[in-house]
């Protein structure tokens, strides 16, 4: 059984699994919308694309089909890039896509402004794609202590919608039942596609998000490159026809399976249906179920911390993607195989080493330990760097919490100093542990 590197420690910085191997790219309606994102974009940002699509074809064959253990293929997406990075575009050609489709039906809107609104949209439509800009800062006020009830309901609403795919969702119920009528959405699927900066979404997972696993439902798209070349000549905006072509099919679903009536087929939210069951290969079956076995070694291995919630959902996702990825190949009869597996399961782990790293390098408990993280990722991002700028980058500390920080850095062994020979006198150095040698004697700039 291929042993994950993620079983013992959070993984370096790997680049994307985008599945560049020529094979891997059978999957028609995604490889269709990555390479229309792409085109397109002045900064083109592949990972963040394939994120996009994944969640666009998850939204559109939502209610269509299941896998046979009854997973849908409603999925939660964050995608990340600092500002200017181009991480936007591909939220842009979702739009444009589903409209040119005449799809917009399955778009929900762009800010989840309270539970209600949020549930009513799924009640007008039960398979919806929520795009959202600023994730982070969403985050920070939907689980914030102080946020207000109906913006915290929002979270709590969409815990259960993501856990209710296969059922009927039952709303809470209000003593006025005239004026506030318990909500029932059968077998809803909600998408959610939220872009961010970085910042506000490690600050936001400080309250406690990743211990009650509720952020462990997402899956973390960091970018590789947040200002990548730039497309001189970027390719018109306008979705190509056999993108169109490919949305339109998956919406179709299976050609002559019943889903339940007409009203299921029209996608009222009240109506029971009955979701094609995507059947697996003998070896899609045998992988799936080494994916499985290794979750399960991940849990123990993992037993008594916050990476348990996020281990729990590694067979979920990647069962999920993989019946995505047969549905995007060919949405009239889809078959999952054991390549869709394999491609599923390391995008899956990349993504939740993604957030173990960044959450181990960025996500504090307490002030303290925010400031010691704090500093640290700014000796990590220099590799190497001179007291004097250390100390110009860090005066939202005092002398004494500076020297307090600088001190237990070393001691932790997350840091070494040294001194570097200069023409007058010698300079101290702050070099983070695993910083390439080829940084040493270059400061960076202050």
């Amino acid at each position: 059984m291929r042993r994950s590197p993620l079983c013992h420690s959070p993984p370096r910085r790997r680049r994307s699994p985008i599945a560049s191997r020529p094979n891997c790219w059978r999957w028609r309606a995604l490889k269709l919308f990555l390479d229309y994102a792409t085109a397109s974009a002045v900064s083109p940002q592949p990972f963040l694309s394939l994120g996009a699509a994944i969640c666009l074809v998850g939204a559109i064959a939502g209610r269509r089909y299941r896998t046979p253990t009854d997973l849908r293929s409603n999925v939660y997406a964050i995608g990340i890039a600092d500002s200017g990075g181009g991480k936007d575009h591909a939220r842009r050609c979702v739009k444009r896509a589903i409209y040119a489709a005449g799809l917009d039906r399955y778009l929900g809107g762009e800010d989840l402004a309270s539970s209600a609104g949020l549930l009513t949209s799924l009640q007008r439509h039960p398979a919806r794609l929520f795009q959202v800009d600023e994730f982070g800062q969403f985050l920070k006020l939907v689980l914030s202590q102080r946020a207000p009830a109906h913006k915290a309901a929002i979270w709590s609403e969409l815990t259960k919608l993501y856990t209710s795919a296969a059922e009927p969702y039952i709303g809470a119920e209000y003593a006025d039942q005239k004026a506030r009528p318990r909500v029932t959405i059968e077998q809803p699927c909600a998408c959610i596609w939220g872009v961010t900066v970085p910042g506000p979404l490690w600050s936001a997972l400080e309250g406690g998000a990743l211990a009650d696993g509720s952020i462990a439902r997402f899956l973390v798209f960091l970018t590789d490159d947040d200002y990548p070349e730039r497309n001189e000549a970027p390719a018109p905006m306008d979705p190509p026809p056999a993108l169109v072509s490919a949305l339109q099919a998956i919406a179709r679903g299976v050609p002559g399976h019943s889903h339940g009536g007409n009203i299921a087929d029209a996608m009222e939210s009240s109506a029971p249906i009955h979701a094609y069951t995507v059947p697996l290969s003998p070896g899609a079956a045998a992988a799936m179920a080494r994916v499985r076995r290794e979750a399960t070694d991940l849990l123990r291995s993992h037993r008594g911390t916050y990476a348990t919630a996020l281990f729990g959902r590694y067979a979920e996702n990647t069962a999920k993607l993989a019946m995505i990825a047969a549905v995007s190949r060919d949405p009239a009869r889809p078959v999952t195989e054991a390549e869709d597996i394999t491609w599923a399961a390391a995008l899956v782990e990349h993504c939740i080493g993604t957030l173990l790293r960044e959450a181990d390098r960025r996500v504090a408990d307490n002030d303290t330990e925010a400031k010691h993280k704090r500093v640290l990722e700014i000796i990590r991002s220099a590799g190497e760097i001179s007291r004097n700028a250390l100390v110009r980058k860090t005066q939202f500390l005092s002398k004494r919490e500076r020297e307090e920080i600088f001190d237990a850095l070393v001691e932790g062994e997350l840091v070494t100093r040294s001194m570097k020979p200069t023409g007058t006198k010698p300079t101290m150095l702050f070099i983070a542990r695993g910083a390439p040698e080829a940084t040493a004697g270059k400061e960076a700039a202050p």
